[in-house]
């Protein structure tokens, strides 16, 4: 089960439907997708709708709970110390969240969660995620993500090593994603016409 939060715009909404053709395809299913303005920076809103938080009136019984917990142990007042007998808990009925944006927006998002008091919350992420600003922004919550890479110099393979030690020596300086993309194009391209002019 997977939970997804995207900016409402075309890539957006794009990225959530492949995602969910390829979840229903594999027999899972998506049980929460949010979506929220491009330019917004407050993600409150489409994370409290996933945590089941953002209408407290539908959790009666679970509020009347609360305030039974409250009256038993005389507590009156909300502090840091007894938030938890007035706030109410998550609802986390998903086993991994996909942020269908860059990494800059992810590192906004993934603290919400964490704020809201969702914890050990499985993120999948883009491409775009493959940069230094969603740990500065997100810092340890990202420690699991999930993200797909074009170019990976870290174990990587003899191929990858070999285009990056000729590309490091003749540029003096070091390859990103698109240089590997356009040198795997050029280099199949080469062979087709060497295989066939």
């Amino acid at each position: 089960k997977f939970a997804v939060v995207a900016p409402s715009n075309k890539p957006g909404e794009e990225m959530v439907q492949i995602f969910k053709q390829e979840v229903l395809a594999r027999s899972g299913e998506v049980v929460h997708a949010e979506y929220y303005d491009p330019n917004v920076t407050d993600f409150r809103s489409p994370v409290d709708k996933i945590l089941s938080l953002a209408h407290p009136e539908k959790r009666v019984e679970e509020q009347k709970a609360l305030a039974a917990k409250r009256k038993e142990l005389n507590i009156t007042r909300k502090t840091t110390r007894t938030a938890q007998y007035f706030n109410l808990p998550p609802i986390v009925d998903f086993d991994a969240v996909f942020i269908a944006d860059e990494a800059k927006t992810a590192g906004q998002i993934i603290p919400t969660f964490t704020y809201r008091d969702a914890k050990n919350i499985k993120y999948l992420g883009i491409t775009t995620w493959n940069s230094s600003q969603l740990v500065q922004r997100a810092g340890d919550q990202v420690d699991d993500a999930i993200f797909p890479v074009a170019f990976n110099t870290i174990n990587a393979s003899p191929d990858t090593k070999a285009f990056y030690d000729l590309y490091t020596s003749t540029y003096n300086s070091t390859p990103g994603e698109l240089d590997a993309i356009a040198f795997d194009a050029s280099s199949l391209l080469i062979k087709g016409l060497r295989n066939a002019p």
